[in-house]
């Protein structure tokens, strides 16, 4: 049960995710970013599969293989966001090959970061497993 545990926020943020990329887009919304050179969906698709991608290796992480954790992290979370890119095609949203750029970006960015937060993360993981 402990291992389930360990990926419900996975699982919480991949229906978030889809829920909110699915949904119709509001009119007269802005469109550029904080520093007006890239689009404000870019910023959210970079952070949303960061957060994503950063709670798929924390459910993936065994100590010794990092290497292949943070593989398997970006790869399955990237795919994530380009299945997700395809269903925005058949509901009326923009299918976007820069949309898929940010969320294999965010992928990338959340798995290393994980990485990183290791010692509190096995502290946390020896809790619940």
């Amino acid at each position: 049960m402990r291992y389930r545990v360990r990926w419900l926020p996975a699982v919480v943020l991949a229906v978030v995710i889809l829920l909110v990329s699915v949904a119709p887009r509001g009119p007269g919304e802005a469109m550029l970013g904080p520093f007006g050179l890239i689009g404000r969906d870019k910023y959210a698709h970079t952070f949303a599969y960061c957060c994503l991608a950063g709670a798929v290796t924390f459910a993936l992480v065994p100590r010794d293989r990092w290497v292949t954790t943070i593989v398997l992290s970006i790869v399955a979370v990237s795919l994530y966001g380009g299945g997700v890119e395809i269903i925005q095609g058949f509901v009326g949203r923009d299918l976007s090959i820069f949309d898929w750029a940010a969320d294999i970006l965010g992928a990338t960015v959340g798995a290393f970061l994980a990485t990183r937060l290791d010692p509190w993360l096995t502290r946390f993981r020896s809790t619940i497993s």
